[in-house]
C-alpha cells in the first residue's frame, strides 16, 4: 500500500511539472512586447517592429531618419498624434528616407495612425497586402510616391494631404515619380477626403485590376513629367469607383486605358468636375483598337 502510494504520488508531481511546463511554452509564444518612441528620436538604420511587438508613438514626437531607411511593420503600429500636436517624419539632411512600410503579417492587427505629417521622402507610406487604418496624414515632398498600395492592401484612409510630390526631381532616369497615391495589383482602399497640390506626374494611379472607393477628392496643379502622360487621375485594368472629384489644372484631366483582354476595366465616376486641363479633360481608350473582343468601360 505503502509502494502504491509512493507511486501515486510520483505520478502527481510528475503531471504538475510538465503542465507548468506546457503553459510557460504558450504563454511565451504568445508574448508581446510594446514600446513606446516619445520627444526627438534619431534612426540611422531600419526599423523593423516584429509581428509579435507593437510601437506606439506618442503625440509631439518627431522622428529624423538617415537616407534609405525605413520604418518596417510586421506587427502593429500605433501613432498617437492630434491636430494641436501631429508626429513628424523627416530626413536627417543625409538624404531621402523611405518612410513606412506595412507587410502582410500587419494585416489585421489594428495597426492605427492619427495626425502624422511625413516631409522629404522617396516614398511616404508603402502597403503590401495589409488594412491599417489611417486619417489626417499629411505628406510633403515625397520624390516617387506620396502612398503606394500593392498586393491586395485594403487600408482606410481619411483626410489626405500630398503636396509638392516629385518636385525635388530635376533630371529624372524613369518615368515613375511624382505620385500622390498609387493603387495597384488588386488593392482596394477606401479613402474619403483627399487633396493632392503641385504633383509632377500624377495625383491618382490606379492599375493592376484594382476596385475600391474614393470620394471627396481636389486635385490642382499636376505637371511636369516630359516621360509620362501626365494626369489627375490614371486608371488602367481596374475598377475603382470615384466620387465628387475636382480636377483643376492637369495636363489630362482623367485618363482611362484598358491594355489586358483578360481584364475588365469598368471604373465608375460620379459628380466629377475637371477645369482648366492642358490637352483633355476625359481620354477614354482601349489600346489595341483593332480588338474589340473585351470592351472597355466608364
Amino acid at each position: 500500500m505503502q509502494r502504491r502510494a509512493a507511486t501515486k504520488s510520483i505520478l502527481l508531481v510528475l503531471l504538475f511539472i510538465l503542465s507548468s511546463q506546457v503553459s510557460t511554452i504558450v504563454s511565451a509564444s504568445e508574448a508581446r512586447s510594446t514600446q513606446t518612441w516619445s520627444g526627438n528620436i534619431v534612426l540611422g538604420v531600419d526599423h523593423t517592429i516584429d509581428a509579435n511587438d507593437e510601437l506606439i508613438i506618442s503625440a509631439c514626437s518627431s522622428i529624423s531618419m538617415s537616407s534609405g531607411v525605413r520604418i518596417y511593420v510586421e506587427g502593429i503600429l500605433t501613432v498617437e498624434g492630434t491636430s494641436a500636436c501631429p508626429v513628424s517624419i523627416t530626413s536627417d539632411g543625409s538624404g531621402d528616407h523611405e518612410g513606412i512600410q506595412f507587410n502582410s503579417t500587419s494585416r489585421g492587427s489594428g495597426s492605427h495612425i492619427d495626425n502624422l505629417t511625413i516631409d522629404n521622402a522617396k516614398y511616404g507610406l508603402t502597403i503590401y497586402d495589409s488594412d491599417p487604418f489611417i486619417a489626417n496624414i499629411t505628406l510633403n515632398n515625397p520624390d516617387d510616391v506620396g502612398i503606394d498600395l500593392f498586393n491586395f492592401a485594403n487600408p482606410t484612409i481619411n483626410d489626405l494631404i500630398v503636396f509638392g510630390a516629385g518636385q525635388d526631381i530635376i533630371s529624372p532616369l524613369y518615368w515613375r515619380y511624382g505620385i500622390g497615391l498609387s493603387i495597384g495589383a488588386e488593392s482596394s482602399p477606401i479613402i474619403e477626403r483627399a487633396h493632392f497640390s503641385q504633383l509632377k506626374t500624377s495625383a491618382i494611379n490606379v492599375w493592376g485590376e484594382s476596385t475600391g472607393m474614393i470620394s471627396d477628392v481636389l486635385i490642382e496643379n499636376v505637371s511636369g513629367n516630359a516621360l509620362a502622360t501626365v494626369s489627375g487621375i490614371w486608371l488602367e485594368d481596374s475598377s475603382t469607383m470615384f466620387s465628387n472629384i475636382t480636377i483643376e489644372k492637369a495636363e489630362y484631366g482623367v485618363v482611362v486605358k484598358h491594355i489586358d483582354d483578360d481584364i475588365r476595366t469598368s471604373p465608375v465616376f460620379t459628380d466629377l468636375s475637371i477645369s482648366n486641363a492642358t490637352w483633355k479633360g476625359l481620354w477614354v481608350e482601349k489600346s489595341d483598337h483593332s480588338n474589340y473582343s473585351n470592351y472597355l468601360q466608364a
